[in-house]
Order: C-alpha cells, then sequence, then structure tokens
C-alpha cells in the first residue's frame, strides 16, 4: 500500500489521503507534527547528555494531575477517556514525561543566566501605566492637547468625552501596563523620555492620532513573572541553536 493509498482524514466523506497531505506539507515546507517530534527527538538526546529524565514519582504525579484536569475520577472514567481518544496509557506518560523533561531542560539551560539577560536587556523589559485618548483627525487631537497644555483640562474627561477607543473611552482612556516593546518606536521614545504626568503625541496609528498621558513609570525589576520569562526566552533561544546544529533528514519525501 502507498502513501497515497493510506487515507489520512476524511471530510463530508470525502476522503484525503496521506500522500497528499505530506506532498502539501513539503511544497509549505512546513509540517506542525513532524516539526514537534523532530523537536522531541532532539530534547530527549540532550537529555540523555544532560543526565535529565522523569522519575517514576514525578510521572505518577503529573497523571495524578492530568487526570483531576481532565475530570477523570476513577480508573474506568480514565479507561473510558483513553479508549474516546484513542490512546492507551503508554501514550499518555510518553506525553507527559516529555513534559516533564522539557521542563526540567529549560530550568538547566536557564540556571545562571536569567540576571545576565535581565543586565544586558533591561530597557526591553521597562513599562509604564498608560491612558490615551484617540481622534481621527490630527486637528481636533492638537486642539484638545492645548486645551490639556494651556487651560489645565483634564486628560481623562476628555477621553471619557471625546475618544474614539471604545475599549478604553469609559475608562478615562486608561490602558494599564504598557510594555515599552509594545509601542511604536516614536511614541517609545517620547513615553520613557517623558516623567510622569506628562501628556505626548500625537502619535498616528491605523486607529487614529493619539495623545498619551504618562501615569506612571515603572522601573524594571526581576519579578517573578520576568524570571519565567526570560526562562522561555533563554529555552527558546537554546532550543533553535541544538535545530539550527541539528542534521535532519526527512526521508519520507522520498516516497512521495
Amino acid at each position: 500500500m502507498t502513501l497515497h493509498e493510506i487515507p489520512a482524514f476524511r471530510v463530508n466523506g470525502q476522503e484525503i489521503s496521506l500522500g497528499k497531505v505530506l506532498k502539501l506539507a513539503r511544497i509549505r515546507n512546513s509540517f506542525p507534527a513532524l516539526d514537534e517530534e523532530i523537536e522531541q527527538v532532539l530534547l530527549n538526546q540532550a537529555a540523555r547528555e544532560l543526565g535529565i529524565e522523569a522519575t517514576d514519582e514525578e510521572l505518577q504525579a503529573a497523571v495524578d494531575e492530568f487526570r483531576l484536569h481532565q475530570g477523570l475520577y476513577s480508573a474506568v472514567d480514565t479507561t473510558a477517556w483513553l479508549e474516546r481518544t484513542g490512546i492507551d496509557l503508554d501514550d499518555l506518560e510518553d506525553l507527559l514525561a516529555a513534559r516533564i523533561i522539557g521542563y526540567k531542560i529549560r530550568e538547566t539551560v536557564a540556571r545562571g543566566g536569567v540576571e545576565k539577560y535581565f543586565t544586558e536587556n533591561i530597557l526591553s523589559f521597562e513599562s509604564a501605566l498608560l491612558s490615551h485618548l484617540v481622534m481621527a483627525e490630527e486637528g481636533e487631537i492638537r486642539e484638545l492637547k492645548c486645551e490639556i497644555a494651556e487651560e489645565g483640562a483634564d486628560f481623562n474627561r476628555l477621553a471619557r468625552e471625546y475618544s474614539i477607543d471604545e475599549t478604553t473611552r469609559l475608562a478615562g482612556g486608561f490602558m494599564g501596563s504598557v510594555a515599552r516593546s509594545a509601542l511604536d518606536p516614536e511614541a517609545e521614545a517620547a513615553v520613557f523620555g517623558a516623567s510622569a504626568g506628562e501628556v505626548v503625541g500625537p502619535f498616528k496609528t491605523d486607529l487614529g492620532y493619539h495623545l498619551i498621558k504618562i501615569e506612571k513609570l515603572d522601573k524594571p525589576a526581576l519579578t517573578d513573572n520576568t524570571i519565567e520569562n526570560i526562562k522561555d526566552i533563554l529555552y527558546g533561544q537554546w532550543l533553535a541553536n541544538q535545530r539550527r546544529k541539528a542534521t535532519v533528514e526527512v526521508t519520507v519525501w522520498s516516497h512521495l
């Protein structure tokens, strides 16, 4: 039986062969399932080199947590779920073991590098509490800026009255905490070059013309959330490097 004779899936009764799926993946140079499996092989190889494994205790805890998350409170429930999904317990344990190994490798490759990365990229972790006022016409927004600067008009009141951004208008334009990296270069330079209480702009975006009020500038801090984000970055960099160094031969293409 050839790949073109093996059904991959059916849609409203129309059968699509595995050969066609693979051919499309080759043309598009994208096959998520294959990429994920290659990544897992690389992780398993690295785990052996680093002496990392999923212990029986860790695996049992992961299975128990998975069952609770799925609402599988008995062995009967678990067996029925496995039958419905078409996988067996060994498959499930392999999946959970892969997650444990991935987490341990992430912790290993990030160890000792978090503070260094934070220090070298500290500007990217800056954020500010911002409010904005958006108008469709540049002339209109400049008039409002004059009211604020010359007459002391309240920015947030004007935002509630005039802003066309319905997601923030009722809150007086309040946007919450905004990372430096989320702003366009022009707005980024203006916001982080100003002081709390200042109004900068206008800046043009697809939504319209924006005035931005700096409510508060937050100094970068190595919070728990930031630490986890940096670990993800370092792990992603490590994994990308492993993929670049690996010799990957997709032999299935030769059967198409």
